[in-house]
């Protein structure tokens, strides 16, 4: 009897639970501060057509054990790319953000969009970004016993604070990926290779006791002495790629012809000649 009124029950409570859950994800996505985050499929979708209008060449696909390894492996938390190409790495940034979000992975990205250094990139704004969207993905932290309120998104201010939030929504969760711009990430951290380290490890050291956070970025914001240095070498791998350049004779220009088609004629001159 109790099963019975048990099982006709749990659906009525899990669709309320998921009502509640979207009304408040609505609420908490019209606070002040959102209107200033661009859609991350915006972003997304902007960084995919301008390199296909660039009509950049095909990408040599890096070593797949080592991407792997970063996917997989709870302790690999920082992958990053580098390249002799800067475009090279920027291509292979958004390649990335594609599959893993293709894959159905939780993901989050923060991309360029059309105007992405106005105002200028901060750190805060970056945690504001993957808070955001760490919410759309696990709305179920607005639902439970103590749940996050949409007051303490609106009065949350520095870096100390977004973090901590992040860790509130992230709580449970077994694995996330994140795909940072190297472009956004630069200018948040005044083009100081050393202070974005700095900022990432401190961000994956609190995160990591909630879950496995998986942080992607270019190579060229990243201070390589420094964690090669500090960090745990199991923490961090580092993957190559270029762009495959296709193998063809270069064109050459009519004068060239005309010259070979000369040099031509006076060999076979040349062989007459020695005959008679």
């Amino acid at each position: 009897m109790t099963q019975s009124i048990v099982k006709d029950i749990q659906p009525k409570v899990n669709f309320q639970r998921s009502d509640i859950s979207r009304r408040l994800l609505t609420e908490a996505q019209s606070l002040p501060w959102t209107h200033q985050i661009p859609s991350p499929e915006d972003t997304l979708s902007f960084c995919t057509s301008m390199k296909n209008g660039r009509k950049a060449p095909k990408l040599r696909i890096p070593e797949l054990a080592v991407l792997t390894s970063w996917s997989v492996n709870n302790k690999t938390q920082l992958l990053f790319i580098t390249s002799k190409s800067l475009q090279a790495s920027k291509d292979f940034t958004i390649d990335l953000a594609n599959i893993i979000h293709g894959s159905l992975a939780p993901t989050i990205w923060v991309l360029r969009h059309s105007a992405y250094w106005e105002p200028r990139p901060t750190y805060v704004s970056i945690l504001k970004s993957i808070t955001l969207q760490a919410l759309r993905l696990f709305p179920s932290c607005l639902t439970i016993k103590v749940p996050l309120s949409s007051a303490q998104l609106l009065e949350a201010e520095d870096e100390t604070d977004w973090i901590r939030i992040l860790n509130r929504i992230l709580q449970g969760t077994e694995r996330v990926y994140i795909v940072l711009d190297a472009e956004i990430v630069a200018l948040a951290g005044n083009h100081d290779r050393y202070k974005v380290s700095c900022w990432l490890s401190s961000l994956m050291q609190i995160v990591q006791d909630v879950c496995a956070l998986k942080i992607f970025v270019s190579g060229t914001v990243i201070d390589k002495a420094y964690i090669s240095r500090e960090w745990e070498s199991v923490s961090w791998s580092e993957l190559t790629t270029e762009y495959v350049v296709p193998k063809h004779q270069p064109p050459q220009s009519i004068n060239t012809l005309r010259l070979i088609q000369m040099q031509s004629a006076q060999r076979r001159m040349g062989i007459k000649q020695r005959r008679r």
